[in-house]
């Protein structure tokens, strides 16, 4: 009877190994030295569990140090280096849960950014393109929404003043060239200060003018 619960507690231990379960692993080890602690199956059993489930906790603490690191590294604004160490952590444990959400912010940060160096270029089509590749990210997120409507708004403003012609423009009254530099330089301002939402209407309303 002992050795056949000796066998049947073994068999357990090296099933959990096989799943990568190594505290069951050590559980049903254990089951088997409490029948016969002299047993050198057991004990070989038993130690590759612990050995195993401390290299886990290792790699876990690993992980979760370095997805502190990518976090750090953009929050003060260094996307890049953090897009650079995402990747090689995604590299080594590409089905790790937490290094998977590490890779997909960093990618979000990056993309984000050079959306924004892009509009400040004034290469609104490629900021779009970019702001397009953060939101398949994250979905939905506001400030890439309302880049996206500042560049599209640029867009139509240099559209609209490359098909007007030069007759045209010269009938607007001086008052109302006032008032086109006026909502012009409240769009700037507003934008300079990162109110978006007012530099938007703004610039709708040069366009209406």
């Amino acid at each position: 009877d002992r050795n056949t619960k000796m066998a049947e507690h073994l068999d357990s231990a090296r099933v959990r190994l096989a799943e990568q379960d190594y505290l069951g692993g050590q559980y049903f080890a254990g089951l088997a030295l409490a029948l016969d602690s002299t047993s050198a199956d057991a004990i070989g059993v038993y130690q590759r569990a612990a050995d195993a489930n401390a290299e886990s906790a290792r790699q876990i603490e690993f992980i979760q140090l370095r997805a502190w690191l990518i976090d750090s590294l953009i929050s003060y604004g260094a996307p890049e280096q953090a897009l650079s160490a995402a990747r090689s952590l995604f590299s080594m444990s590409p089905d790790n849960a937490l290094v998977q959400i590490a890779l997909k912010k960093a990618e979000f940060e990056y993309f984000k950014a050079a959306a924004e160096k892009e509009l400040a270029a004034k290469e609104y089509r490629r900021s779009i393109d970019l702001l397009d590749s953060a939101l398949a990210r994250f979905p939905g997120q506001s400030r890439c929404l309302e880049l996206q409507q500042l560049c599209r708004s640029e867009i139509r403003n240099i559209e609209s003043v490359s098909s007007s012609p030069v007759t045209k423009q010269a009938t607007l009254s001086r008052e109302i060239l006032k008032q086109v530099q006026h909502s012009y330089e409240n769009a700037q301002n507003a934008f300079g200060r990162g109110d978006l939402s007012q530099a938007i209407v703004a610039w709708e309303e040069v366009e209406r003018l």
